[in-house]
């Protein structure tokens, strides 16, 4: 878990269940990224009943401190949890009776969205219920929405990180490793409960840097094998597509028409290396589950988006 002056009622639900609950079947590992006096001395003064570690580390991005966690873990399996987030308690332990039989390199499992107060949003997701390794690929984002073998996610290099926010590096992450797993595992309980603020880094991170999400995507081409892109090649490119032109373009469009000048750099990259994204086969299913918001962005109706975007967004608080 990485903490960088989280708001201290986040943080404390968050950490609730290793607070309340025995085991000696996992480990906390709390990496402080940098954080102020206060924070850090929070993190000192908790008393919790697992097994936990705190590591006071200079500041080196999420990723940076992840890594930290990783390589002072002991267990076979290693997870990731956001210091604002929160795990379902049972369901862990549930999840925990499959990962001691294991011998999957990933374990992939269910989140539920909720409001800051608890409130369910939405129906539980998870990447992971159709483990069918293409469809994983083709879906998966999230480093928290699995378990990882610790020495298989070693052996790929660790996790892609850039010592700043980058838009996409969980992904770049998480898919060069659904290439490679040797087996892929599906929990089927949520255990992830994921705090949705407006306020989060992401969602007020600015259009310029958001283009860090062409960073994360020039590392999954730099890392995967030509063998491998060519095996993946529909899996990998839908990814570009539906984080670049359409999540990413949507989310310029945030800040009006006068992101147009960075929603063309991120249209000239995608067709630049994937000229006939087009005819990927992954679009037409897809528009039709993600509805108008997906058809808009990839049918390049830029004004239509910046209106949804900036005025009726605005509206109904979303």
């Amino acid at each position: 878990m990485p903490v960088y002056n989280t708001d201290s009622e986040l943080f404390s639900k968050c950490v609730a269940p290793f607070i309340q609950n025995d085991s000696d079947r996992l480990e906390l590992i709390i990496v402080d990224d940098g954080s102020n006096s206060e924070t850090a001395a929070m993190l000192d003064e908790l008393r919790y009943r697992v097994p936990v570690t705190v590591m006071h580390e200079r500041n080196s991005g999420q990723n940076g401190a992840r890594e930290i966690g990783v390589n002072a873990a002991s267990g076979l399996y290693v997870g990731f949890l956001d210091s604002d987030d929160r795990v379902v308690w049972d369901n862990l332990n549930r999840t925990l009776d499959i990962l001691e039989k294991s011998s999957s390199d990933i374990v992939s499992f269910d989140a539920q969205r909720v409001s800051v107060d608890g409130q369910s949003l939405g129906q539980p997701f998870g990447f992971g219920r159709n483990t069918e390794r293409k469809r994983y690929i083709s879906s998966c984002a999230e480093l928290w929405l699995q378990f990882f073998r610790k020495s298989f996610l070693l052996e790929q290099g660790g996790l892609f990180r850039t010592g700043e926010v980058c838009v996409g590096e969980d992904l770049a992450t998480v898919l060069p490793m659904a290439i490679r797993a040797n087996s892929i595992e599906h929990a089927p309980f949520v255990i992830y409960q994921y705090v949705q603020q407006p306020d989060s880094v992401l969602h007020k991170s600015d259009g310029q840097s958001r283009m860090s999400i062409l960073r994360s995507f020039d590392h999954i081409l730099e890392v995967l094998t030509d063998t491998e892109l060519v095996t993946y090649h529909d899996e990998v490119e839908w990814q570009a597509v539906n984080h670049i032109l359409n999540y990413e373009t949507r989310a310029q469009f945030r800040n009006g028409l006068k992101a147009m000048a960075n929603v063309r750099k991120l249209w000239i990259w995608v067709e630049s290396r994937f000229p006939r994204w087009r005819e990927n086969p992954y679009i037409d299913s897809e528009k039709q589950r993600q509805g108008l918001p997906c058809r808009l962005a990839l049918g390049k109706h830029f004004i239509a988006i910046a209106f949804y975007q900036t005025v009726i967004r605005r509206i109904s608080g979303r």
